[in-house]
């Protein structure tokens, strides 16, 4: 909001400086603004059973949360559903190649 925008660009309205807080602060917003697009990957991954996309989607998830927002409960959330769909990836296969060999 204004608030962001004058930490950002300042109050003079001129040229930007760049400097390296300036930077890593468009690098935030511009990460957290892609969220929403790997947290619809991951939600539709997993309702479709495809754990091993599930798990790559919520890794993303966890990556860009790990940058925009660490130590967040997000970023919590994010790194236990990684786990989970990994862990349902893993069942998964390894019942497939149960089933394949007969054991």
């Amino acid at each position: 909001t204004s608030e962001a925008c004058k930490q950002l660009f300042g109050t003079t309205g001129g040229a930007v400086e760049r400097t390296p807080c300036l930077l890593a602060r468009l690098h935030n917003l511009l990460c957290g603004s892609l969220l929403p697009a790997w947290t619809g990957v991951r939600a539709a991954s997993q309702q479709l059973s495809r754990f091993d996309e599930a798990a790559r989607a919520w890794k993303r998830c966890c990556d860009l949360c790990e940058e925009v927002c660490p130590s967040s409960a997000y970023h919590s959330f994010c790194s236990a559903g990684c786990v989970t769909a990994a862990y349902r990836a893993f069942q998964e296969s390894h019942t497939e190649k149960a089933a394949a060999t007969g054991v």
